[in-house]
């Protein structure tokens, strides 16, 4: 009977220790509820202040969006840990547990924040701008703290990572006002090579739209099996001309400029020799059997000394003093 009358002695006493300690914390519990509550309210406060500078400096609203959440979530860091240490808390243990789990889980949401953090601050492109990232080239439309938004040519809407924005070439087509284009173009071997560059070097001076300084002039690219490479190459002004635009109109005259002139286009030219005396069967040409059709292949047979086209342009024809037959195409 008295070990009974000792446990609820115990017991009693128990309750009444945890009831004490309740009541004890309870006006430590207020004022942290009460500091927890006002670090929000600060924290809003610290966000709509910080907008509101970044506005007034000119930034877009991504660095708006960036600075505004960056304040008020460490406000609010803030007003926790003062709350926790006013309940006599120890938050180290919990610090080095979140850390620890938050290092692993949110290392590419956090170095894509810091990375459009960057990118706000340094400024390598802004909204508006056309940039080419990656495979990607569009106009960009909006930074946040996690991605990029471009809207490609075709239309479509391209999310990429800000890490990849920082830790990838980026090119910036309205970095600057002036941009160089250069069109390719292919002329045959027997045409005036110093006439053609003369005549598309004149073409691009006479074009209003065309910055004479740095001055137009035509290169030559490279010799092709058939052909001669050449490139056009002229600046232009982004602010008083489109360029894609006048780099179809430049294409364009060029053509004719070339058929005023009487100037040949490459294409593709193949010479091939035959022995005469092996060449039974490139004179003896099949006809192929109509599908549908209940008429059998016919044999042709083509005269030695007679040319014939095919619709591919090939021909056959004897080779003078050499016993051979010269197919060219």
């Amino acid at each position: 009977m008295a070990t009974v009358t000792n446990v609820q002695d115990q017991t009693s006493q128990g309750v009444v220790d945890f009831v004490s300690t309740i009541v004890a914390k309870v006006p430590a519990f207020i004022l942290a509820v009460l500091v927890f509550g006002a670090a929000i309210l600060i924290a809003k406060i610290v966000k709509a202040w910080a907008q509101r500078s970044i506005l007034k400096s000119g930034s877009n609203e991504g660095a708006m969006s960036i600075v505004g959440k960056t304040a008020y979530i460490g406000t609010i860091v803030i007003g926790l840990t003062v709350a926790l240490k006013i309940l006599e808390i120890d938050i180290s243990f919990i610090v080095a547990a979140m850390g620890f789990g938050l290092g692993f889980a949110m290392k590419d949401i956090l170095e894509n924040y810091f990375s459009g953090v960057l990118i706000l601050v340094q400024k390598p492109f802004t909204v508006g701008d056309i940039i080419k990232a990656g495979d990607y080239v569009g106009k960009v439309e909006e930074i946040e703290a996690r991605a990029t938004f471009i809207r490609v040519f075709d239309g479509q809407r391209v999310i990429i990572p800000n890490s990849s924005m920082i830790s990838g070439p980026v090119i910036n087509y309205s970095a600057f006002p002036e941009r160089r284009v250069n069109i390719d173009f292919s002329v045959s071997y027997d045409v005036n090579l110093q006439k053609v560059a003369e005549l598309v070097t004149k073409l691009l001076k006479s074009n209003p739209k065309i910055m004479q300084e740095p001055a137009p002039w035509v290169s030559i690219g490279a010799f092709g099996d058939s052909n001669v490479d050449l490139v056009a190459h002229f600046w232009v002004d982004r602010s008083q001309a489109n360029w894609l635009k006048l780099s179809t109109d430049v294409k364009r005259l060029i053509k004719e400029t070339f058929e005023a002139n009487n100037i040949t286009w490459s294409y593709p030219v193949v010479t091939l020799n035959v022995n005469r005396h092996d060449s039974e069967d490139l004179y003896t040409v099949m006809d192929k059997t109509i599908p549908g059709s209940d008429k059998p292949p016919q044999e042709m047979i083509i005269p030695t000394n007679i040319e014939t086209s095919s619709e591919s342009g090939m021909h056959v024809e004897p080779v003078a003093g050499n016993d051979n037959m010269s197919a060219q195409g």
